[in-house]
């Protein structure tokens, strides 16, 4: 009977551990997930076009993240012939800001902005011909 007691608390104690570790990687997953959303959101890509989107997954009871990164390049024609090509293409002309629209609007992108998107808000009005930039498609799985 004592063996019998013993066995039945180590394996509620072996299943309540195996409960909190599993609720805590739920929790670190929901978590991850929110932080993957977060960036898709406008704020982080700025006035540039692109953004993420969620797909639910109702099989697997979670968001998957899908989401465009982008490349920002020089255009092609500006490599000398003897340096190494860069592999980002250059499929679309760098846009205009929307800040630089404003009269005395300053270039210094907003709270929460990718770093990318300010950079190219700054070099836009020295170089917004010679710079491009085109989207690669990303999976957060």
């Amino acid at each position: 009977m004592a063996d019998e007691l013993t066995v039945a608390w180590a394996a509620l104690g072996i299943s309540t551990a195996a409960f909190f570790i599993a609720l805590a990687q739920a929790l670190q997953q929901y978590f991850i997930t929110g932080q993957l959303i977060r960036l898709c959101d406008s704020v982080v890509f700025g006035w540039l076009p692109g953004q993420g989107r969620r797909i639910w997954r109702m099989s697997q009871f979670r968001f998957r993240v899908v989401y465009q990164i982008p490349q920002i390049g020089l255009d092609p024609a500006l490599w000398p012939s003897t340096a190494a090509k860069s592999f980002v293409r250059v499929d679309n002309p760098l846009p205009r800001p929307s800040s630089l629209d404003r009269k005395g609007a300053s270039i210094p992108g907003n709270i929460g902005e990718a770093s990318w998107a300010s950079f190219c808000r700054a070099v836009y009005p020295s170089c917004h011909k010679s710079i491009g930039y085109s989207f690669m498609q990303g999976d957060a799985d």
